[in-house]
């Protein structure tokens, strides 16, 4: 996660639950992956209030980077999902 958006995720954390807007609920669902586990179960109070969908059988940006780092595919910072979803699609192992 860049820089920016971890401060900004760091801030709407530390805000009370009934100030978030929905906007900001959905920039945390979208980062859930970098929340402690407390947080996460607090937060996902919220996304289901609000009617959004948490899709557990999609594996997460953090696990897919894992992957392709496993395989032994280099990646550079900032590397789009799509991207390295296809890098694995496509990887050959070197016989």
């Amino acid at each position: 996660m860049d820089n920016k958006s971890r401060l900004l995720l760091e801030s709407i954390v530390k805000k009370d639950l009934n100030s978030l807007t929905v906007g900001e609920i959905i920039f945390i669902k979208a980062r859930r992956d970098y929340l402690t586990p407390e947080q996460a179960e607090v937060f996902r109070s919220l996304w289901e209030e609000i009617k959004i969908p948490v899709t557990e059988d999609r594996p997460s940006y953090k696990e897919i980077r894992e992957k392709a780092k496993s395989l032994g595919i280099k990646l550079k910072v900032g590397m789009k999902r799509e991207v390295i979803e296809e890098l694995i699609n496509n990887y050959q192992p070197n016989p």
